[in-house]
């Protein structure tokens, strides 16, 4: 029961499978290629076709396989091969516009040429089959490695530009850091040397008042004892009572 219940579910999903690609047959058909006048090489845009790795690539790998089983004549597959040698080369178009720092970048544009070349063997082979047909397409074919080549060559130098602006970034982002760092330095420093002058400014201002308060200190202390000795003088002159007759007679005249 349980085996018959999985190998439903199986042939349904193949089914799916099979439904899914002949839809895409059909749609890829409708797809117009666009013949150059330089190189004659088939292009596709990039938005007629899914992103490397997607269950949309896996789609269409799928219907591609079909379409080469159902081609009748080697030509007609070398025909077919050349239109998905393509959609390659529009896929990788796609890669270049996902971000530097992507973690499977680099893995999709390996995988992606890795494919390419597969395709391009298959024509290599077919071509060998095809008498006088083989110097035309082996031709084409040159061109379409060299598109891809130059493309992949883009790719790289677009995000090694990329890199470079950003490495360039980062450096003028440090270097205004750095500059900030500088003068908040320069500012803490001035800062201190402005209080350093005002704590020395401080302290020849307290040696002064400290020299006046000596100064003064030294008056008074040459003062006062003059201050004691007339007060002396002027209590003995207070309590001066006289000797003799002549004293007091005097004393009672000055005191009349």
């Amino acid at each position: 029961m349980k085996l018959s219940k999985f190998f439903s579910i199986m042939v349904l999903t193949a089914l799916i499978t099979v439904l899914l690609g002949s839809v895409f047959v059909i749609n890829a058909s409708r797809v117009r290629a666009q013949e150059p006048a330089d190189d004659g090489a088939e292009t596709v845009d990039g938005g007629e076709v899914p992103d490397v790795g997607s269950f949309g690539d896996i789609v269409m790998r799928i219907g591609e396989q079909f379409e080469l089983l159902t081609a009748r004549t080697e030509e007609r597959k070398v025909e077919l091969e050349e239109k998905f040698e393509a959609r390659r080369r529009a896929q990788l178009t796609r890669l270049e516009a996902l971000p530097d720092d992507h973690p499977r970048k680099q893995e999709l544009i390996d995988r992606l040429e890795e494919r390419h070349q597969k395709i391009i063997d298959s024509i290599e082979a077919r071509a060998v089959k095809l008498g006088t047909r083989r110097e035309e397409i082996l031709q084409k074919l040159e061109e379409r490695k060299s598109l891809f080549e130059q493309k992949k060559e883009e790719v790289m130098m677009k995000r090694a530009e990329r890199q470079q602006l950003l490495e360039q970034k980062k450096q003028d982002v440090g270097n205004k850091v750095e500059e900030k760092r500088t003068q908040m330095q320069n500012r803490v420093e001035n800062k201190a040397y402005d209080v350093g002058i005002k704590q020395e400014q401080a302290l020849q201002e307290k040696a002064k008042l400290q020299d006046a308060r000596e100064v003064f200190k030294d008056r008074v202390e040459k003062i006062e004892p003059a201050k004691v000795i007339d007060a002396a003088r002027v209590e003995g002159a207070v309590d001066y009572q006289p000797s003799n007759l002549l004293e007091s007679i005097g004393y009672f005249l000055e005191g009349w």
